[in-house]
């Protein structure tokens, strides 16, 4: 069994670009590296292959977002908004998945909810 430096649902980013991915996929690749499928967001279109060996992890990352709200829509003034980061959740490891051997009792993980996370 190989041992993975990410996990999937990992937030990384490659190094030396501020871009923060999520990993959604790993393959092996025999005659190399392990390879990485990463993506922004939720957004399938921007998924790209990446070898192990030029991602980093972010984990515990505050995201700043540009944004333009209520009376700045008229003159396009940035503001950042500060989205708080999230970490795997420790007693499922970010499953969402009940810890316990009775999952039929707790179907969904008591500590996040069912989230996989552990808000900031």
């Amino acid at each position: 069994m190989a041992k993975y430096k990410f996990n999937l649902r990992d937030r990384v980013s490659r190094i030396g670009q501020q871009e923060v991915r999520t990993v959604e996929e790993r393959r092996d690749n025999p005659p190399g590296e392990t390879l990485y499928w990463i993506q922004l967001g939720k957004d399938f279109t921007t998924r790209v292959w990446a070898k192990e060996s030029e991602l980093q992890l972010e984990e515990g990352l505050d995201l700043h977002v540009p944004s333009i709200a209520g009376s700045n829509r008229v003159g396009m003034a940035e503001e950042e908004i500060n989205i708080p980061a999230h970490e795997r959740c420790p007693a499922c490891l970010g499953t969402g998945h009940s810890p316990s051997t009775s999952s039929m009792v707790f179907p969904i993980c008591p500590a996040c909810h069912g989230s996989g996370r552990k808000y900031n």
